[in-house]
This record gives C-alpha cells, sequence and structure tokens, in this order.
C-alpha cells in the first residue's frame, strides 16, 4: 500500500510540475483575438499594455492592407 502510495504522490507531482510548465511556456505567446495567429514575445518592457500592442499592430496591419 505505501508503493501504491507513493507512487500516486509521484504522478501527482509530475502532472502539477507538467501543467505548470506549460503555463509558463505559453505566457511567452499571444494570441490576436479574433485570429488563429500567435504572436511570440520575446522582449518586452512592459511600458504598453497588452491592449495598445495589439492595437497598433491592427493599425499597422490595416494601414499596409494586411489580413490578420
Amino acid at each position: 500500500m505505501k508503493k501504491f502510495k507513493l507512487c500516486l504522490d509521484i504522478i501527482v507531482l509530475l502532472l502539477i510540475s507538467g501543467l505548470l510548465y506549460v503555463f509558463t511556456f505559453k505566457e511567452q505567446e499571444e494570441i490576436i483575438p479574433n485570429s488563429s495567429h500567435v504572436i511570440t514575445i520575446t522582449n518586452w518592457d512592459k511600458t504598453s499594455s497588452k491592449s495598445k500592442v495589439l492595437n497598433t499592430i491592427k493599425a499597422q496591419a490595416k494601414n499596409q492592407n494586411i489580413q490578420i
């Protein structure tokens, strides 16, 4: 019974650490609203909000006739 409990504890620990890794890895990507495209954020000093950055991208895409 102790071996079974130890095995379950290890499985739960691996699941939790795997989920944490996935969520922190996904933090570097941002999905453009109403689109299936993903923006990968490589360097951001956080002086602008996400909504401001996305609005700027949309405005530039509209000015240059690029469909997002």
